[in-house]
């Protein structure tokens, strides 16, 4: 038996978490976590780095990520490197 909203309700959002690296001036801490929707001015770091946008991931699945990020040769250790890289200014980060 489900239950069913109400169509004047919100719909839930999940909180998110951002599990890159800090980038330069502030602009994005590592484990900056987000509530109804990522803020324009990340979007815009998203659109230039994707991989910014891949390491922000629902708090639930926060643990997992990390120990992925630190696991050589996942998609995460490799999104992580390139969020690391471009925020050095080095893109050939394979």
């Amino acid at each position: 038996m489900s239950k069913k909203r109400d169509k004047k309700t919100l719909p839930e959002i999940d909180s998110v978490v951002y599990c890159g690296p800090n980038l330069p001036g502030g602009s994005l801490a590592q484990f900056t976590v987000f509530q109804g929707g990522i803020p324009p001015h990340v979007k815009k770091m998203v659109e230039k780095t994707p991989a910014i946008g891949a390491l922000i991931v629902p708090i639930k699945g926060l643990s997992n990520t990390r120990k992925k990020i630190n696991e050589q040769g996942t998609k995460e250790n490799l999104l992580y490197r390139q969020a690391k890289a471009h925020m050095r200014g080095d893109e050939d980060v394979v």
